[in-house]
């Protein structure tokens, strides 16, 4: 048999219960009778992106280092064929020249036996010898002066040419050396350049790595402090719905039923 109450006591209870049963049809969930999983001003998940990284392929990063320095040796090439291209042409002139040389003094030459031809026999008619031995010998001499004469013009023309066939060749030693060199230059150059890539694109996924795993991180402690959140909303909850159930008992244990 439950102790009897003042009507006091029993008027209290009764306003209270009024009013939480109030606030209950009032869709006033921290008053309800039954326990109800709490809920909480926390998302899930803190939804932290990720950085998708897509490492670059070592024929990238080779196409990358080329193109870092492709541009100065390039332009180192083109000074060094603009070179080349400008002794090609100086020899070319200096063939042009000993060629028109050659054409003018092999002209004198005959020019010069004609008219040493056309005065020997000028001679020998006025001195009534043209049909004599003397013709004949006069004749083989004049052949054989011209012939002497254009042999010289000819050895000398193949000399001067062979000393620019000489600069011609040098030139073309030249110009292959320095691209060799430039090339041998460009070559360790671009594994310079490329180790350098190399070494940043793995700096750069290290660090995506990490902050990735900071965003892990981050997610697991966030959890771990949303549900000590959920946990003291549970225990408020409980002890709520406690309160709730021992008020509706006493004032039932009155004998009183609620209307």
């Amino acid at each position: 048999m439950a102790d009897a109450i003042t009507e006091q006591r029993l008027k209290e209870l009764l306003e209270k219960y009024a009013k939480l049963k109030l606030d209950v049809l009032k869709v006033d969930d921290k008053y309800s009778l039954e326990y109800g999983e709490p809920q909480i001003d926390l998302p899930p998940s803190l939804n932290l992106e990720k950085i998708i990284y897509v490492p670059k392929t070592d024929d990238e990063l080779a196409a990358a280092a080329d193109l870092k320095i492709s541009a100065i040796y390039q332009a180192k090439q083109r000074q060094i064929y603009v070179s080349y291209l400008n002794k090609l042409q100086a020899c070319d002139k200096k063939y042009a020249d000993l060629n028109e040389n050659l054409r003018q003094n092999q002209l004198k030459l005959l020019n010069e036996y004609n008219e040493t031809c056309d005065k020997l026999r000028k001679s020998l008619v006025n001195n009534g010898l043209l049909y004599s031995s003397v013709n004949e010998k006069s004749s083989v001499k004049a052949r054989g002066d011209y012939a002497d004469k254009v042999a010289e013009t000819n050895l000398r023309f193949e000399n001067e040419k062979s000393a620019v066939d000489a600069e011609q060749t040098a030139a073309q030693n030249v110009y292959e050396q320095s691209l060799a060199s430039i090339e041998s230059e460009r070559q360790s150059k671009l594994d310079d350049v490329l180790s350098d890539l190399r070494e940043n694109e793995e700096k750069t996924r290290l660090n995506v790595e990490k902050y990735n795993n900071s965003l892990q991180e981050k997610e697991i402690k966030y959890q771990a402090s949303r549900e000590k959140a959920l946990e003291a909303a549970r225990e408020a909850e409980y002890d709520r719905a406690y309160k709730m159930a021992k008020l509706l008992a006493e004032i039932r244990e009155t004998g009183i039923k609620e209307k």
